[in-house]
């Protein structure tokens, strides 16, 4: 940057007298100065391209699979389960992968989908309850243990997470709910989906009594 010695102000460009006194600058030469605005960074117009071209193939392939699954109709409906995984791959990368939402929402989030994914499949192939007899309550305790580590990891944001782990920890009751109310006939992983959410809750209230109860009462006005 150049230097006007009468005027006492620097002067950017490749001036060589002072724009006010007309006096000789001295300082460094123009080569060596540097840009006065910082440069804009180009928007990234590739990769929404490349975003715009998958979102046009999911939704191609979906509808691809719908119109041949009608034209040569079999007694199934098989396109929703291709439609639905696309929904979920979409759901993993948009919401899971990039969202800045808390990881715990995400994390919810990701379960609800799985289950919606895997009842579909299940009512398409002609309803065996085999989504929410066996796999539904091993999905729940999947994400239950995810909450328990990132509880774990990130200890000074529980306040955060603790919200998820306990609602995550009562749908883990629902299988059974399901099985006394006849739609599954299988006990076994639903209990073991219950008695893992039964011991979280207790690990809660044992670990974090007060913590635990105050935020209960705070977040839900009790």
């Amino acid at each position: 940057m150049k230097y006007c010695n009468t005027c006492h102000v620097s002067v950017l460009g490749i001036n060589q007298y002072c724009p006010l006194c007309f006096s000789k600058l001295s300082g460094t030469d123009a080569a060596d100065i540097s840009d006065a605005y910082p440069k804009m960074k180009e928007s990234p117009r590739k990769y929404n391209l490349i975003l715009r071209l998958f979102l046009f193939l999911s939704i191609a392939a979906g509808l691809i699979c719908l119109l041949v699954n009608l034209l040569y109709w079999r007694g199934m409906l098989w396109s929703l389960i291709v439609i639905t995984s696309i929904l979920l791959l979409w759901e993993t990368a948009g919401f899971m992968i990039l969202s800045k939402k808390n990881i715990g929402w995400r994390l919810f989030a990701q379960m609800l989908a799985t289950l919606i994914v895997l009842i579909t499949v299940d009512a398409v192939t002609g309803w065996r309850a085999w989504s929410i007899g066996y796999l539904a309550p091993f999905v729940i305790i999947a994400s239950s243990c995810a909450m328990t580590i990132i509880l774990y990891i990130k200890r000074t944001k529980w306040r955060e997470y603790m919200l998820f782990q306990f609602i995550i920890a009562i749908n883990g009751f629902i299988p059974v709910l399901l099985y006394w109310c006849g739609l599954t006939d299988t006990l076994w992983p639903g209990a073991v989906g219950a008695l893992y959410s039964l011991l979280s809750l207790v690990g809660m209230m044992i670990f974090f009594d007060k913590q635990f109860k105050n935020e209960l009462k705070k977040r839900f006005h009790v």
